[in-house]
């Protein structure tokens, strides 16, 4: 177990994945093997494996609500909410986490507000709409979601197994339901989110491409690498696909320089996208303008290479100076001086 931890800890999760599975088959009756086993091949995103070994986790310790809650957080990725909540309120009535009175209070909320929603399904989405959304809206989405997807497949090579749920919003309760401030144009947590209240057709649209855009790519980073990416990176690459101009947000550092000098780090890009002190806009273009640096150098392929990388267990760090010939804090350096 200890060396698993390490291999963690260090973000080797194919490392950690083989020591536990190794350490589950020479001791079958070990519950928390089996679990531990459970919560890495989930932040592997291999859903079915997660589920595989929670389950026999569960049927050695019948009574453990760390089980019980990941089985939980695995219904909730699956959209399974109802079970998700059930599992939940078995964990908390085991002694589980703090973490859980959010998530069922949060799935609730989700429940309330897809009740009597409509749906509609494409050749890879589901999409969840409220009723008072018109129909050629529905549909027009279709043709955007079809578009960015065949797009990031080609780019990226890859893409999310089975369907992914788009929900059409409301702005209100988009913002019950997420919690994210006035500003934020779409969410991805396991299920893209994007509020269209007030909008009557397509041509109304304008500026939602994008947005899909960018929350697909989430769900496509996702897939690839659940696990390792630092916000920044994950940000502008998916800022890049958006299509944030380059020269736009060198031009918007050169007009509003006191926001770059606040950002003299990659982590200090991280916080503030977080909300966590700065302007958003600040963090979104400097993101954008780290991977824009990043392609410069060595091509979209490292980018492409580094995330494949991450999601096969290694280290981000590692994988970037394999990539780049650099360590992250020279990549930095160089970055930092392109915003001033």
């Amino acid at each position: 177990m200890r060396r698993s931890r390490e291999h963690l800890e260090a973000g080797r999760l194919q490392d950690a994945t083989e020591d536990l599975e190794h350490a589950a088959e020479a001791r079958p009756e070990d519950a928390g093997l089996r679990l531990a086993l459970a919560r890495v091949l989930f932040l592997r995103n291999d859903l079915r494996g997660a589920r595989r070994a929670v389950d026999e986790a569960l049927e050695l310790d019948p009574g453990s609500g760390p089980a019980h809650e990941l089985s939980g957080d695995l219904y909730d990725r699956e959209g399974l909410l109802n079970k998700a909540v059930g599992e939940w309120e078995t964990a908390a009535a085991a002694g589980g986490s703090h973490a859980l009175a959010a998530k069922i209070d949060r799935a609730r909320r989700e429940m309330a507000a897809e009740e009597g929603m409509g749906r509609e399904s494409g050749r890879h989405f589901i999409v969840l709409y409220e009723r008072d959304v018109p129909q050629a809206l529905v549909r027009g989405f279709f043709g955007f979601l079809d578009r960015a997807f065949d797009v990031l497949h080609d780019r990226l090579g890859e893409y999310p197994r089975g369907d992914i749920t788009v929900i059409l919003y409301s702005r209100d309760a988009f913002r019950d339901i997420t919690r994210m401030p006035d500003w934020a144009g779409g969410a991805y947590d396991g299920k893209i989110r994007i509020p269209v209240g007030g909008l009557s057709d397509v041509e109304e649209a304008a500026g939602l491409p994008g947005i899909l855009v960018h929350e697909m790519t989430h769900a496509f980073l996702h897939q690839m690498a659940p696990q390792g990416l630092p916000l920044w990176f994950n940000e502008g690459i998916a800022t890049a696909f958006q299509g944030w101009d380059v020269a736009a947000a060198r031009a918007w550092f050169a007009a509003h320089g006191d926001q770059a000098e606040l950002l003299t780090t990659l982590d200090d890009v991280d916080r503030t996208l977080r909300g966590r002190g700065g302007s958003v806009t600040a963090g979104y273009a400097a993101a954008r303008l780290a991977v824009a640096d990043l392609e410069e150098l060595r091509g979209f392929g490292a980018v492409r290479r580094i995330v494949a990388a991450v999601g096969e267990g290694r280290p981000f760090a590692e994988a970037f100076r394999d990539e780049t010939r650099l360590e992250v804090g020279e990549f930095e350096e160089r970055w930092a001086k392109g915003l001033r």
